[in-house]
């Protein structure tokens, strides 16, 4: 069985019973967490195309609480448990460490779920224009009245596609999906 990093390790560069790099994660969290929350909880409430599931607690009925609702529930009661201890007593209690890395579980899901901001992402179901290569990368506006920009990825190419020219082609094949 393989030793679990800690202070005893004399070998290991972590920090307590965790490794550098999930001290640094938890120190993320822990800064994010409350950021997140909130948006949590009204995030659950915007329609979407994708329907979320909801929980049933029972056969005969079921909470219409939102996922998102729960996961700040739950980031909410992990923070609270470790308020009560000083960053680097939860570090060093074998007990409290598995409660950190369950908070840097749960706010990295949040935050790859439910993300606050668009992000720059690859565009599936569509090819580019000028190489015909599933290659495009959507970039989002970066301000209040920015456009949107759709650039190939492909060094041979690198075409550019502005928002006008992207909404058509996102509206025509939503149109042949449609007609399939």
């Amino acid at each position: 069985m393989k030793d679990r990093p800690g202070k005893k390790d004399k070998h290991n560069k972590g920090v307590g019973y965790m490794s550098k790099e999930e001290f640094e994660q938890l120190k993320w969290a822990i800064d994010y967490a409350p950021k997140i929350t909130p948006w949590l909880r009204v995030a659950g409430y915007i329609k979407s195309a994708d329907a979320d599931i909801r929980v049933q607690i029972s056969r005969s009925g079921h909470v219409n609480l939102p996922p998102t609702w729960l996961a700040a529930e739950t980031i909410t009661g992990l923070l609270k448990e470790l308020s009560e201890y000083e960053l680097e007593d939860t570090v060093n209690d074998d007990q409290l460490v598995e409660v950190c890395r369950q908070l840097i579980r749960e706010v990295k899901t949040a935050h790859s779920r439910w993300p606050m901001e668009d992000h720059p992402h690859q565009v599936k179901f569509m090819r580019c224009l000028a190489c015909e290569l599933e290659t495009l990368k959507y970039y989002p506006p970066k301000f209040v009245g920015d456009e949107i920009v759709v650039k190939c990825a492909n060094p041979a190419c690198l075409a550019v596609l502005d928002s006008k020219m992207f909404g058509f082609a996102t509206l025509l094949i939503k149109q042949q999906r449609k007609a399939q």
